[in-house]
């Protein structure tokens, strides 16, 4: 009897999805991560931007990348970049779909210069890598 209740409990261990919760983790290795802006394309009206990006946690040489200095610049840089792109649609001129590319490369060079610029507040140097990309840029019309 109380083989078959052991069985039963190991079973029951075995086959929970949750039965091993905390004894081992997984973590991406990148995060992905969405804004949404309104903007005025002439002679088609009003779209959301949905722009999408990821960040990279663990470049190739995984040293200076598993500190917590730089796990905290990249969960910064994961907030600060939707204020830079949502900045960059409501500041822009966007008159036709090509537009969109313009938009594209100003929201990089605006998330390259502000990488660079917190690099310092976190005891990063300049050659430390920061990889990022924008994975999506679409117009959604709203219903």
């Amino acid at each position: 009897m109380k083989k078959i209740f052991l069985i039963i409990i190991i079973l029951l261990f075995l086959t929970s999805k949750n039965c091993l919760a905390g004894f081992s983790s997984y973590k991406e290795s990148y995060a992905t991560d969405t804004a949404v802006a309104s903007v005025y394309i002439k002679d088609q009206g009003i779209f959301n931007l949905v722009i999408k990006i990821q960040f990279l946690h663990e470049p190739y040489d995984k040293k200076p990348y598993t500190t917590d200095a730089y796990k905290n610049y990249i969960n910064r840089l994961s907030v600060e970049w939707s204020e830079i792109a949502t900045q960059n649609i409501l500041s822009s001129n966007i008159s036709n779909i090509k537009d969109i590319e313009k938009l594209r490369n100003d929201i990089k060079t605006g998330i390259g210069k502000r990488a660079e610029l917190l690099k310092g507040s976190y005891s990063l140097t300049k050659k430390d890598e920061f990889i990022y990309s924008i994975t999506g840029i679409y117009l959604v019309k709203p219903e």
